[in-house]
């Protein structure tokens, strides 16, 4: 193994995560005139892929905890992108759906991304299956090392 080449594999990850840190601190304004963080569009994303989808979901879905959800959708609620509707068949659990301002974001972002994954797309048509399968694997694996370095830190 060129562990060399590994390394900087480590390092060049390590910089796309701290980009990734820094956009998710910039807020865009997806065609409303209103500004959302990325946390907020994120979850809007997962409100129009899935309605009908609950606080505890979408927890699960970020790996976060329904109270950081909670206070997203809380906010999303009052400036009018989704709405929260009691599920008839079990009253206490909320069901959320995008309003028409959602669903102009929702649509807005999805463009972003389709726009944004054609890119990747193009560079990755000279990589084979098995490539971009050890690629996954390999992300699956880093997502298990950062897992278990939350716990260290946690403790």
């Amino acid at each position: 193994m060129d562990t060399a080449a590994l390394h900087e594999i480590i390092l060049q990850f390590t910089r796309i995560m701290n980009k990734f840190n820094e956009l998710e601190k910039e807020p865009v304004d997806f065609g409303t005139g209103e500004k959302l963080y990325p946390s907020e569009i994120h979850t809007v994303q997962v409100i129009g892929d899935k309605p009908g989808i609950t606080t505890t979901e979408i927890s699960g879905i970020f790996g976060i905890t329904k109270g950081a959800v909670s206070q997203v959708t809380g906010k999303l609620h009052r400036r009018g992108y989704l709405r929260k509707v009691r599920n008839i068949a079990y009253g206490k659990e909320i069901l959320l759906t995008l309003t028409g301002k959602g669903e102009v974001v929702y649509r807005s972002h999805e463009l972003f991304h389709r726009d944004m994954n054609e890119e990747i797309s193009k560079f990755a048509e000279s990589f084979s299956d098995r490539d971009i399968r050890k690629f996954r694997d390999m992300l699956a694996q880093v997502e298990v090392q950062s897992e278990k370095m939350l716990g260290k830190v946690k403790k």
